[in-house]
This record gives structure tokens, C-alpha cells and sequence, in this order.
């Protein structure tokens, strides 16, 4: 976890692995550690209300994955959907009574970002380069560096890495903003995604 002071507020980011189940011990962690006043997600806005319903009891099924990345991710421990631990984060932000913002580009504004940053070329050789990375053969020893490597491999092509990258300026716009208003928030967003938020929010 890192620390970023706005002003006199502190950003508490939260770096974690969508679908790997062990990841929720860490949020839970964060929750006893940081007790923020606001939690930041880095999910789109449309995602709020079903994180809301499935994190207070709602019922639902537990999904095997059918993404390559995830396959893959399930080498370093159980992994599944809906993201643990994001509905560990709704979850805890519920019992303490406090708000939750969702902070990433929402579908139609990361539609348009798409539209704007990958080209048709860009989507044919990101399709070569995915059926490419699932075959791969990986000889990194944790989760964290897996995923970071899948992630390094994933934005060679230029288009997709500066999507990721629009991604990250509006989450750290949006936590700066949210900085304005909370004195204590703990940001959870993509590992992936975590050094590039903090360098645009210094």
C-alpha cells in the first residue's frame, strides 16, 4: 500500500489482482490499518449498484473465468468472479458507513476512449499478441509479478497502453477531486494501474 498526501489529505492506494481470492485479505487489512472516511474504486460508475447488492448478501453464482489472463493467474491460487475483493472492499465501506465513489472511466467514456486510442491495426495485433501470451509459458514466481508482466506484454501494442494510461488520469483525477472533500481515503485500484495513478497524482 502507498501514501499520497493532497493538500492535507491522505490517499491510501491500494494495489490489488482482480479475480485472485486471496486478495481480499489484503482490503481487509487496508480497512484495519487505514479506518479511511471515503473508499475510492477503480471500477466504472455502472458497477456501484451490483457491488452493493452482492456484497450486502445478494445471491449469486460464483463464475470460473474463461479469460486467458485469469488461467493463467490461477497458478498462484484460487481465482473467481465477481472479484473478492472488491465486494470485501464494498463490503467493509458498508459497515463503516461510508461513502464509496467509483473512479474509473465509465462504459461510455471508456467506449470513446477506446475508440479514440486503438486503431483496427491495433486490435488485429493485440489479438496475435493475446492468443501469443496465453500460450506462454511464464517463469515468474508470484502473482504480483505475474501480473505485471502479463500487463508490460498486454501494452506493447501503442494504442492499448495509451488507453491504460486515460484510465489513469481519470482515477487520479477523481481521487484528487475526492481529495478536496475526505481528509482519509483508501483508494483500491489494479495493480497494474497503481504506479502509473501515483506518478499523475504527484
Amino acid at each position: 500500500m502507498q501514501t499520497v498526501k493532497i493538500g492535507s489529505s491522505e490517499i491510501f492506494l491500494l494495489g490489488t489482482i482482480h479475480g485472485l481470492v486471496s486478495e481480499k485479505e489484503k482490503v481487509k487489512s487496508a480497512f484495519n490499518l487505514v479506518k479511511p472516511e471515503a473508499l475510492a474504486l477503480a471500477v466504472p460508475s455502472e458497477d456501484i449498484p451490483a457491488l452493493a447488492e452482492l456484497s450486502g448478501g445478494g445471491e449469486y453464482e460464483k463464475r470460473e473465468p474463461d479469460d486467458a489472463f485469469l488461467k493463467k493467474l490461477s497458478k498462484y491460487g484460487a481465482v473467481e468472479l465477481p472479484p473478492a475483493d472488491l465486494l470485501e472492499a464494498h463490503g467493509a465501506a458498508k459497515k463503516l458507513g461510508i461513502p464509496v465513489y467509483a473512479v474509473d472511466l465509465d462504459d461510455a467514456a471508456y467506449a470513446d476512449a477506446f475508440c479514440k486510442h486503438v486503431s483496427a491495426w491495433s486490435l488485429v495485433r493485440q489479438s496475435f499478441r493475446l492468443k501469443r501470451m496465453a500460450r506462454r509459458k511464464y517463469k515468474v514466481k508470484t502473482a504480483e509479478e505475474f501480473a505485471l508482466e502479463w500487463d508490460r506484454l498486454h501494452n506493447k501494442v501503442n494504442g492499448y497502453r495509451r488507453l491504460e494510461e486515460a484510465r489513469e488520469k481519470k482515477i487520479a483525477a477523481e481521487i484528487r477531486a475526492l481529495a478536496e472533500k475526505h481528509k482519509k481515503i483508501l483508494a483500491v485500484v489494479d495493480l497494474q494501474r497503481e504506479k502509473g495513478i501515483i506518478e499523475k497524482l504527484k
